[in-house]
Parts: C-alpha cells; structure tokens; sequence
C-alpha cells in the first residue's frame, strides 16, 4: 500500500517538475530568440501565440504521459489503474495551471477539448 502511495507521489511530483522546467524553457527560448529587447510574457502572446501556446499544450501532454509511466512502473499491483489514476490527477492539474496562467482566452477554450480527448485517449 505505501509503494503505491509512493509511486503515485512520484510521478505527480516528476510530472510537476516536467511542467514547470517546460515552460521556463519554452518562455526563455522565445524570449531570448524573437523578442531580444523585452522580456514581457504578454508580448509572447500578442506577437507569436500559435507556436508558443501550442508548444506548451504538447509539453504538458509529453509531462502527462511520462508521469503516468513512471507511476505504471512503479506499482506493483494494479498498475494501469494507478497509471490512470495519475493521468487523471496530471490533468486536472494542467487544467487549473492553464486556467491560471495569463493564457489568452482563446487559448483556454481550445484547451479543454484537447485536456478532454487526452483524458480519453492515453490509456496507459
């Protein structure tokens, strides 16, 4: 019981920091190579949304799937329940990352279709 504890834990908090790590090195990339000068997160979204957003939904689907995988390794019994079990939660947490993050609004509608048909479709 507590190695499954343990290994849900661990891919949630691998998957947070895959999260986090995404999107200081996305934001950083486009700073540093399309606006020089400015280093304004709004900027990003005005000038160049559609890459920059697009980019984020595919690392918080890449951080998803790795921390669901790591807590399927992990477990010893019952493992595609707890890998979605961790599936669920990861995306109830980007869900409220993308809610409260300066997203354009646009971007938070497209995203929860796409947060919906991942739920569906990544089976561990």
């Amino acid at each position: 019981m507590y190695r499954n504890i343990f290994s849900i834990i661990i891919g949630l908090l691998t998957s947070i920091v895959e999260m986090i790590f995404f999107i200081i090195k996305v934001k950083n990339f486009f700073i540093r190579n399309e606006f020089k000068s400015t280093k304004n997160i709004e900027l990003i979204f005005n000038e160049n949304p559609i890459k920059f957003l697009f980019i984020t939904i595919l690392f918080f689907i890449i951080s998803i799937f790795s921390g669901s995988m790591i807590t399927y390794f992990l477990v010893k019994k019952a493992k595609k329940a707890y890998g979605i079990l961790t599936k669920n939660i990861l995306i109830i947490i980007s869900i409220f990352f993308v809610m409260l993050y300066p997203f354009p609004i646009w971007f938070k509608i497209m995203s929860l279709p796409i947060f919906i048909i991942l739920n569906s479709i990544i089976l561990v």
